[in-house]
């Protein structure tokens, strides 16, 4: 993906108060985007390894599968374990496992028990530690060396930072449901899929106009979560590097989706980068890049699938400095499959107001 799309929010003021609103979502998103793919592989891996011989906790392999593990393991075959990514197709699928949620929860609360942000953690030392020169002393100390600190310090962080730990983990999980994690498991998933759409139309094996007339949907090839057409993206590939020696290049032609004569013509066109992110509008990649959340965990920003639709369209004209209108959002949201939280008690933004220089969120 590209870098992420210029915005002039930092020339806004926000309201640091109205950050606790929205700042469980922050931290379940950023859990999302440090942990959640790794949750999933260790699932599959821990309760779905089956031998090749059959006796595995998930029952028997399948004809299909035997044939192919002797295909790839010749030798030491009773020694070799197949892995069925059952969550990971069913997330794929749209699920949810309740057991990615389990192990969600119990991750989520360790950290939050033990772990500050360095800028809360900074904040919290900084009320504490009324004597400056105390202050002083512990900024200028190494990180190596804090436990070098007098005592009478090292308790007063000590305890300050484990209250405001407890603080912030009664205040997750009294916030966010279980359900409403399920909700954001779901928003994330679609962020995945939107990111290979923005992908496909930046290399043209999809265009606009296909995806509002569901033409891709009959192609045989999936990149991300989105079926292309084979042709197109081949020809596509051929016009931007004229190489003939790719694998989908090979594929189409190997099933005479594509003749010599139509790599003659596309190799006649104009060249022209294999990835072209510049035309494509920016409402669409700033959707992508926010919906979940920035990058890094920062809570300034609420995440873009709080929103309503009529607050989205504002505050996508605000960020964006833009003209842009409700009905022109909500169709990239439609079009790039982007999901909502939608349980009962799930945090909504209504509306965005801006003041002076400031922008405030109502809820």
């Amino acid at each position: 993906m590209p870098d992420p799309v210029q915005t002039n929010l930092n020339t806004l003021r926000l309201d640091d108060r109205q950050v606790r609103f929205w700042s469980g979502t922050v931290i379940f998103f950023e859990w999302c985007r440090q942990r959640l793919r790794d949750c999933l592989e260790s699932l599959d891996n821990a309760e779905h390894e089956v031998s090749v011989s059959g006796k595995g906790r998930n029952g028997p392999l399948t004809a299909a599968e035997t044939q192919w593990l002797k295909k790839q393991y010749p030798l030491d075959q009773g020694k070799i374990t197949f892995v069925r990514t059952v969550y990971q197709e069913d997330f794929a699928s749209g699920k949810v496992p309740e057991r990615l949620l389990e192990v969600a929860r119990a991750e989520l609360s360790r950290h939050l028990k033990r772990s500050l942000p360095w800028d809360e953690r900074y904040t919290v030392i900084k009320g504490v530690l009324k004597n400056p020169r105390d202050l002083a002393l512990w900024m200028n100390c190494p990180l190596e060396k804090l436990d070098k600190l007098p005592k009478r310090i090292r308790t007063t962080i000590d305890h300050s930072i484990k209250k405001r730990c407890e603080e912030n983990h009664a205040s997750f999980f009294s916030n966010v449901s279980e359900a409403q994690m399920e909700d954001y498991c779901r928003a994330w998933r679609s962020v995945e899929i939107a990111e290979s759409i923005v992908f496909c139309l930046a290399r043209r094996s999809a265009s606009i106009g296909d995806l509002d007339a569901g033409k891709n949907e009959a192609g045989k090839m999936k990149i991300g979560g989105l079926r292309v057409d084979v042709k197109k993206t081949a020809l596509a590939e051929i016009a931007a590097t004229g190489n003939t020696a790719s694998r989908i290049v090979s594929f189409a032609m190997r099933d005479g989706l594509i003749t010599s004569e139509d790599v003659i013509r596309a190799k006649k066109r104009k060249r022209r980068p294999e990835m072209g992110f510049d035309p494509i509008d920016s409402v669409p990649r700033f959707l992508v890049d926010f919906w979940c959340g920035e990058t890094g965990g920062s809570s300034a920003v609420p995440p873009l699938c709080l929103f309503t639709h009529k607050a989205l369209s504002d505050f996508v004209g605000i960020a964006l400095n833009v003209n842009t209108n409700e009905q022109a959002v909500r169709k990239w949201v439609s079009r790039l499959g982007l999901v909502r939280p939608r349980r009962s008690g799930a945090l909504k933004i209504r509306g965005v107001k801006q003041s002076a220089g400031e922008l405030r969120f109502c809820r």
